[in-house]
């Protein structure tokens, strides 16, 4: 379930529940867009003279509708940076995918996946990511069986628990 704010300042709208406020002619009011968890990212701003994903300032001269836009993070479960950031659904197609020496980034989140580490190759496992990437808000936890028969493969143990079987094959 996706959950996310609009507030301002000066105060008066704190969106879910107070959506809609009154502000004296010339007053400059900041709108902040804030997903409320890790499963909604804010994308943009619509209406008035606000666009990006900053706050949105407006002088309150006339009525003024803006809409906050969020979307869900459901296809963006796991980054691999280096380059260009690519998006993946599991962890495993990640790892397939990810060049020499790249980082995979996991959300904060539980992944249930057994993992077969199988290619020549280094990377770097990173995890506990909000939905934008940006920030880290939690811990990754991978449960499942871990083999690995070729590579290399560093977890970052602050922000990502394993919760495996682990299996290193000769």
């Amino acid at each position: 379930m996706m959950s996310a704010a609009v507030t301002s300042s000066p105060p008066g709208i704190d969106c879910g529940s107070d959506c809609t406020e009154q502000y004296g002619s010339g007053t400059q009011v900041t709108l902040t867009a804030t997903p409320e968890d890790s499963n909604s990212v804010f994308v943009g701003w619509t209406g008035g003279n606000c666009s990006g994903t900053g706050d949105c300032v407006l002088n309150m001269n006339t009525n003024e509708n803006i809409t906050a836009q969020f979307q869900a993070c459901s296809e963006r479960l796991v980054r691999v940076i280096g380059g260009t950031p690519e998006f993946y659904l599991t962890l495993q197609l990640a790892f397939a995918w990810a060049g020499e020496g790249g980082t995979i980034q996991g959300r904060d989140m539980i992944y249930q996946e057994d993992l077969n580490f199988n290619l020549n190759k280094t990377l770097i496992f990173e995890g506990g990511y909000d939905c934008n990437y940006t920030n880290i808000t939690g811990n990754s936890v991978i449960i499942g069986t871990l083999t690995v028969s070729g590579g290399t493969a560093d977890f970052n143990t602050d922000t990502i628990e394993i919760v495996c079987f682990f299996r290193k094959v000769a």
